[in-house]
């Protein structure tokens, strides 16, 4: 697809239609023109069924409505009520405590002689953390946030779960997640 038609309408059963931008320049393009391309009202691909649950159980089109889903002016003034917490000033000031969970992380992996899948065993959880110190919730939390945002995200990957929640365990995470 990205060789043949690398902007490509997509037409697909038990999916709404949708843009395929597959290459990276055509990508950043994208991003880089915000008032002729839309966030909302979704960055993530679900099936049909799974948005009118979703709508159905929250009255709402997702669960947490992120930078990444919204457009100006409300990316604008999110983001300037963000900045200073994830600016460069915020983050020195978390220079030890980043080196000392760098090295937790890598030593958890050498405990298991090397090997790891790098997205789950050191991205996801490593910036989940970093995220979440940011924001002030404990450690001990991180396991059960990072599953419930996951699950949020990708509710219709079978590794995650969440689509067979009940929908009361369903609300019972987003309440946490507020």
């Amino acid at each position: 697809m990205r060789r043949l038609s690398p902007v490509h309408w997509v037409e697909s059963p038990g999916v709404r239609p949708f843009w395929a931008i597959t290459r990276h320049a055509d990508i950043l393009s994208v991003e880089l023109r915000s008032r002729e391309f839309a966030a909302a009202p979704r960055t993530y691909l679900a099936s049909e069924i799974a948005e009118a649950v979703l709508q159905q159980i929250t009255g709402k089109p997702q669960v947490v409505r992120g930078l990444t889903e919204m457009d100006e002016p409300d990316h604008g003034a999110y983001r300037a009520i963000l900045q200073a917490s994830f600016g460069p000033a915020a983050l020195r000031t978390l220079e030890e405590w980043l080196g000392d969970w760098a090295t937790q992380t890598v030593n958890k992996i050498a405990e298991r002689d090397g090997v790891c899948d790098f997205a789950a065993d050191v991205a996801a959880p490593f910036t989940f953390r970093v995220v979440a110190r940011l924001l002030g919730t404990p450690e001990s939390d991180d396991a059960s946030l990072l599953r419930s945002t996951q699950g949020f995200v990708g509710a219709e990957d079978p590794a995650r779960q969440m689509a067979k929640m009940p929908t009361e365990a369903i609300r019972h995470a987003m309440v946490n997640l507020r």
